[in-house]
């Protein structure tokens, strides 16, 4: 995959995608039950607190801004909405730490010129005057923060880098970021052991420093690499162009937002690569789509919409509509936000996908190009539903080109379990179309205690057989619609079966070959209605 591929963020996995793979492996860790439930919810925790706010909008996407984007104009990292001092400090390490990698890749600037200045402003929230180290059990993001900083401050000059730092109270400043700036401007300071601390880094003498106390607007001590003493300068006051130019906050935060969509265009909308290609999705809907996309509700709404899909296309006039009205239950202020329905689609479907082919170890271009052909006809069906529009009307060139794709991408490369080449034996290749929709289901124990019961509960060998198939036809019902052909189901079916007599780990392996193999050969002869 080229740099420049499209699909090479979709390569990098987000928070997202730690936090659902957290459970998997540490279920696989062998521990007690309690011990496992504890490291789980200390580590899902963490992750959760960073995909919250104004933390998740930076730290949980795919796509970002290049360093050398953020770096080729003026650009405000505006950090007011985080609102601990921490999570500042944490945010702006590893801003920085991005920034020395970048500077280091550039290399070392020949001619010595100043060619970027970094400006932190009140910058004791995130250079305080902090220990390095705490203790072992706490984690010190501050300290951290400080230590990359002074560390940086003593190495970019070389690659033409500057830092101007602002801080009104010195005290709170860590020592050494005071002692590696080279020129230090000192305005009014009139607390004592602020003035102590800045006339010793200034060579200013102890009975010189009371000047500090007397400075007005406009007056400003300065020290600089090479001066023997430090120098005392009055800057005139400037007013030329400041009359009328006193904004509202929302003028600005929408001019704001209009210089970055001019500036840069290919991250407008930055959740998922399906939002940036339908204008009009705000932030706000593609939060709250995010949220409830991730649920177990809507994961198996879109699993069983997909499936539907592939097997039947003219049940997405039924199937659509069931979301939607789902999703305006959850918010019922929404229901006639169209932005909002738009967002939840584009955010289910692609999330599902992804982790299919994760599952599936499906390639990100494959993933893309099911998400680019999915989304569309999805979009298209919902304008369908609007009042007036009449019946959904579908691209069917394209639903059969999503149909193809899919079916090629589930081409059965090994079978994960000896029966399934008997239970999914399509030509020319077999295929594997319901491995992930059955696992999903195997959650749901109502399933699971009714196939179990059937097992251990059953009067006779028919009995079981009649009363396992039932459970199974239940099952596919579940996967995919009703309309779907008679064999897809059946093999839904059986796939169910397979997946739930695996699952019961105290029953021999010989008495399960003979259950799956029985339960086959029942439901292959038998009619499903």
């Amino acid at each position: 995959m080229s740099a420049s591929s499209p699909q090479r963020a979709e390569a990098f996995p987000t928070l997202n995608d730690l936090q659902q793979t957290i459970s998997k492996l540490v279920d696989r860790l062998g521990y007690e039950p309690n011990t496992t439930s504890e490291i789980k919810a200390a580590l899902l925790t963490r992750i959760q607190s960073l995909r919250i706010g104004g933390k998740g909008k930076m730290l949980d996407t795919r796509e970002s801004f290049s360093m050398n984007k953020l770096l080729e104009k003026p650009t405000v990292l505006e950090l007011e909405e985080i609102g601990d001092d921490d999570e500042k400090a944490f945010l702006i390490g590893l801003i920085l730490v991005r920034l020395y990698e970048y500077l280091k890749s550039q290399g070392i600037s020949t001619d010595g010129n100043l060619k970027h200045v970094v400006v932190v402003e009140e910058a004791h929230r995130l250079l305080s005057n902090v220990p390095m180290y705490t203790s072992a059990d706490v984690a010190n993001t501050r300290g951290k923060a400080v230590e990359t900083f002074v560390n940086m401050l003593s190495e970019v000059r070389a690659y033409g880098e500057g830092f101007m730092v602002a801080e009104q109270i010195h005290s709170k400043l860590n020592p050494d970021v005071i002692k590696n700036t080279n020129i230090k401007i000192v305005h009014r300071t009139v607390a004592g052991d602020d003035r102590v601390l800045i006339s010793q880094a200034i060579t200013m003498k102890e009975r010189e420093s009371d000047i500090l106390g007397t400075l007005t607007v406009g007056e400003s001590i300065i020290f600089t690499e090479g001066d023997d003493r430090p120098i005392m300068v009055k800057t005139p006051k400037y007013e030329k162009g400041v009359a009328g130019t006193q904004r509202e906050t929302t003028d600005i935060a929408r001019l704001d937002a209009e210089n970055v969509a001019k500036d840069f265009p290919e991250v407008t909308l930055d959740c998922l690569a399906g939002c940036k290609k339908h204008s009009g999705i705000v932030s706000f809907y593609c939060d709250l789509s995010q949220e409830m996309a991730e649920t177990a509700e809507f994961q198996n709404m879109i699993s069983y919409y997909i499936s539907s899909t592939v097997e039947e296309p003219e049940s997405i006039s039924e199937i659509l509509p069931s979301i939607l009205e789902r999703a305006q239950r959850y918010h019922p202020g929404l229901r006639e936000s169209e932005d909002f329905i738009k967002s939840l689609l584009i955010h289910t479907i692609s999330l599902f996908l992804r982790i299919m082919g994760h599952n599936y170890c499906w390639s990100f271009e494959g993933v893309t190009a099911l998400k680019d052909l999915l989304i569309p006809i999805s979009l298209e069906a919902l304008q369908g539903l609007k009042p007036g529009k009449g019946s959904i009307s579908c691209d069917r060139q394209r639903i059969s080109e999503f149909q193809d794709r899919y079916i090629k991408m589930c081409v059965r490369g090994f079978d994960p379990f000896p029966a399934c080449r008997s239970v999914c034996d399509q030509e020319p290749s077999p295929l594997c179309l319901y491995r992930y929709q059955v696992e999903r289901l195997l959650k749901d124990s109502r399933l699971l205690k009714s196939f179990v019961s059937a097992i251990t509960t059953a009067e006779t060998p028919e009995d079981m057989l009649k009363r396992l198939s039932k459970v199974c036809i239940s099952a596919s019902s579940l996967c995919m619609t009703d309309k779907a052909p008679e064999e897809s189901r059946k093999r839904a079916a059986l796939c169910f079966a397979v997946h739930a007599i695996d699952a019961m780990q105290d029953v021999r392996p010989r008495l399960q070959s003979a259950v799956t193999n029985k339960l086959v050969g029942f439901l292959k002869g038998s009619k499903i209605h």
